[in-house]
């Protein structure tokens, strides 16, 4: 039986936001890895084939973060009739980036549902119920991981995050190094390693784990808000202001219309300062 631990404040409020934003193709793999596509997928005729055409142009969109075309693009593919486990994990990334987790979840379980062999879309939903505030939820899908997956890099991930989750700091970080020795390009470990540099007050460590992350997640509007709020400590101010602005851009958040608002403040602008403060409400 898994021990569910309680809600744990630190990580409710860093949000853990490992799975956030799809990636550029310059920097980093598909939003649906070529490694680790749905098992038995093929398009053995040519409603199939279009349809996988119609999904690899969808991805391309995303990873382009034209979540608006992308968007209108799967709503179209779905009403002729689309019905597939990498359309259900696409809408609901596009639902997550814009904020909208409770809407997000029920596709990434119809997801799991269609490709109970596809490890993405439980990573997924678990980053889901943290941000949901629901940790035990959580952890149950990241104990299933190993035992399900026991090659892939999402095995001791999920481990990594239960002892995280735990407390159990010391048996997290080789939990996340053995994830990333099975796929470096991992970035979920990566950022559990950001994770617990923050929480061993290392903030040089955590930012380098944080620009590694970035470079496979450029998409995700967290990453840009923390690095920001670590300039912000260093009195790096314009660079603050830019990655505030570049979270604000991504996804539009009253956390970051705050800090733009307090940051301002700090720099003598009370104009801006008001206009920021204004959105954060």
């Amino acid at each position: 039986m898994v021990h569910i631990a309680p809600p744990l404040p630190w990580l409710l409020a860093i949000g853990c936001s490992l799975l956030l934003a799809g990636c550029t193709r310059d920097h980093a793999p598909p939003l649906v890895n070529p490694l680790y596509r749905v098992a038995g997928e093929s398009s053995v005729d040519k409603r199939s084939l279009t349809q996988a055409r119609s999904m690899d142009r969808i991805e391309a969109l995303l990873a382009d973060g034209l979540f608006d075309d992308a968007a209108s693009a799967l709503d179209q593919a779905m009403a002729e009739g689309l019905r597939h486990p990498r359309a259900a994990y696409m809408r609901a990334h596009i639902e997550q980036q814009r904020g909208n987790f409770q809407a997000a979840a029920p596709w990434l379980e119809e997801a799991i549902q269609l490709a109970p062999g596809w490890p993405e879309p439980r990573l997924r939903l678990a980053d889901i119920y943290i941000e949901l505030n629901r940790p035990a939820a959580a952890q149950r899908l990241y104990a299933g991981l190993e035992q399900q997956f026991p090659h892939h890099p999402a095995g001791p991930y999920g481990r990594g995050m239960i002892s995280l989750m735990r407390g159990r700091h010391a048996e997290a970080g080789p939990a996340f190094v053995e994830a990333l020795t099975r796929d470096p390009s991992f970035a979920p470990a990566v950022h559990g390693q950001a994770v617990l540099a923050r929480l061993s007050d290392q903030p040089s460590r955590e930012r380098d784990f944080l620009n590694r992350y970035r470079s496979l997640r450029p998409l995700d509007p967290g990453v840009h808000f923390r690095l920001a709020q670590l300039d912000e400590a260093s009195e790096l101010f314009s660079s603050a202001r830019r990655g505030y602005l570049r979270s604000w851009e991504l996804r539009p958040a009253p956390r970051t219309a705050r800090a733009l608002a307090d940051l301002f403040i700090r720099l003598g602008d009370e104009e801006s300062a008001a206009l920021w403060d204004e959105r954060s409400r």
